[in-house]
């Protein structure tokens, strides 16, 4: 599609330091790669002098932090000039209608067409191709003059730039696509998160980019243009969109390797710390039920697991603390008045729960304690109060 909107660039002027546009890890251009170029793809001119004239000089670096090979400026643009090679290959165009296609395998059955976003949709070309795919498709463009091109054919098509900020009408989306977009934006993060932002929870997505992994093996420069600002590889495709909202299910190349692409799902919406309030809630009812049984409850391995819980444990009348470490012994765990005692403690005792936590010695401890007692069962539901393995 059409990405790029008019002629902004000033004459090429390369600052000493940029940051990266995917890591934001500051890079010295003095090791960049100058190369003397066209100042764009599309500035075909029906004047020579003209045409002559226009040349410009890029900087190409690669990035030491994320390894996003890029350029240093600002993008070329353009205002009057269209170019998509699906307008002129039909193959090209059945090929990616084929890929919405594949979205849907993606999502069950059940959750039918559903809506499309497409990011950088030039004129709408695939947009009005595919409208019997979805329940409804809407286009984001920045080019004002493809926005109303599509628009007066009749196609929901937005004229804006997508970014972390950015509202879409008719969002949220169960599928998006974005083709030969994302190596010509300045901040690709903040890109990402934006249409992250407009999509449904279970959504499913398509990103396509040129494969640098192609010139690199064909040792082409010529790859290299004013119009693309980042450089992608597998892995640097990956690390955004993994960084930036999504789960990469598959990624691979095709049209003979110099295209690559990736079907993406957007991240669920499930926090991995949610267990900290069940957690502590569990540690409570853990105290009534050992107080409540009047067991002596020992706790071996005073590690950095174990000082956390502490202060909830330290209502357990009987507890007992031991640890291997000399350094340890006779001191007093912080935040509390309890003494850290030698494991040899426990063989005075001859009837006790014992909890497992320090895990990284688990099953150092588990022989030492199965040489003091003749017998030891875990009981599953201390245990489960706990999150450590706890024996009787």
């Amino acid at each position: 599609g059409v990405h790029i909107a008019r002629i902004c660039r000033p004459p090429w002027r390369t600052p000493a330091v940029m940051n990266c546009r995917l890591c934001k890890f500051p890079i010295d251009d003095r090791r960049s790669i100058e190369l003397t170029v066209p100042a764009g793809t599309q500035l075909f001119s029906d004047d020579a002098t003209t045409a002559q004239s226009l040349r410009t000089q890029i900087s190409i670096v690669e990035c030491d932090s994320c390894s996003l090979i890029q350029l240093v400026g600002e993008p070329v643009a353009y205002e009057q000039v269209s170019s998509s090679s699906s307008f002129v290959s039909g193959q090209l165009t059945e090929h990616r209608i084929e890929q919405l296609r594949e979205l849907h395998k993606m999502r069950s059955a059940s959750a039918g067409k559903g809506r499309l976003l497409e990011i950088g949709c030039g004129d709408g070309h695939l947009l009005g191709h595919s409208t019997h795919l979805f329940e409804h498709s809407v286009g984001v463009e920045p080019t004002k003059r493809n926005a109303q091109s599509a628009a007066a054919r009749g196609l929901d098509v937005h004229q804006m730039f997508m970014s972390k900020d950015t509202k879409v009408p008719g969002a949220p989306f169960d599928y998006f696509c974005a083709f030969h977009m994302l190596e010509h934006v300045t901040d690709v993060c903040s890109v990402l998160q934006g249409i992250a932002t407009a999509l449904t929870d279970d959504a499913a997505g398509v990103v396509e980019v040129p494969s640098t992994e192609a010139a690199i093996e064909h040792k082409r420069y010529g790859d290299f243009m004013p119009d693309h600002l980042n450089y992608f590889t597998q892995n640097t495709l990956r690390i955004a969109l993994e960084w930036n909202g999504f789960v990469v299910e598959r990624t691979h190349r095709d049209c003979g390797g110099e295209h690559l692409v990736a079907y993406v799902r957007k991240r669920p919406k499930v926090s991995s710390l949610n267990h900290i309030v069940d957690r502590q809630k569990k540690l409570g009812e853990l105290v009534l039920a050992v107080n409540s049984g009047k067991i002596p409850f020992a706790v071996w391995g005073v590690s950095h697991h174990l000082l956390p819980y502490i202060r909830t444990l330290a209502g357990i009348s009987s507890l007992i603390a031991v640890d291997g470490s000399s350094s340890k012994i006779g001191k007093f765990i912080p935040s509390t008045a309890i003494p850290v005692r030698p494991k040899s403690a426990l063989r005075a005792i001859p009837h006790c729960y014992v909890a497992l936590t320090a895990p990284r010695f688990r099953d150092e401890i588990m022989r030492e304690l199965s040489e003091m007692y003749e017998s030891a069962v875990e009981d599953a539901q201390l245990s489960a109060y706990l999150g450590f393995s706890v024996y009787e």
